[in-house]
């Protein structure tokens, strides 16, 4: 199952894909050897989306762009100048450094509410792709 890519009902792009792994709801993915997806970290690129649901190692997993919620990685809380998002450890998302000086990983997404500690599923809007060196 390699892809079938759709718009969902509410416009944004979704893609199904066999799994490599498990994969839990709210994590970033990317797609690894044989196009199958895996966890993403700060040294993975390109991230491909958000897992829409949990699946085990050589499942179905439906990914989006677009609205969706997310894993926090730590606790987010959005401000004027706090809402770009990064991929940390577990697929989970992070806050960017402000400067973006210290950021190993990409700008995958915008926090569009906030997530109170590790582990909370958080509003946010994904659009992976875009290099922290377009910041610097």
């Amino acid at each position: 199952m390699a892809g079938n890519i759709r718009p969902s009902g509410d416009g944004y792009l979704v893609g199904t894909f066999t799994t490599a792994e498990a994969i839990s709801r709210g994590q970033f993915v990317y797609l690894s050897d044989d196009n199958a997806l895996s966890v993403a970290d700060a040294t993975t690129h390109p991230v491909i989306g958000v897992a829409l649901e949990d699946a085990a190692s050589g499942a179905a997993c439906t990914v989006v762009r677009g609205y969706c919620f997310a894993l926090a990685g730590e606790a987010v809380a959005v401000s004027a100048t706090v809402s770009e998002l990064i991929v940390g450890a577990d697929g989970r998302a992070e806050v960017a450094d402000a400067d973006f000086a210290t950021t190993a990983g990409f700008v995958v997404g915008q926090a569009l509410g906030d997530a109170a500690a590790d582990g909370d599923l958080f509003p946010i809007f994904c659009q992976p792709f875009t290099s922290t060196n377009d910041y610097s």
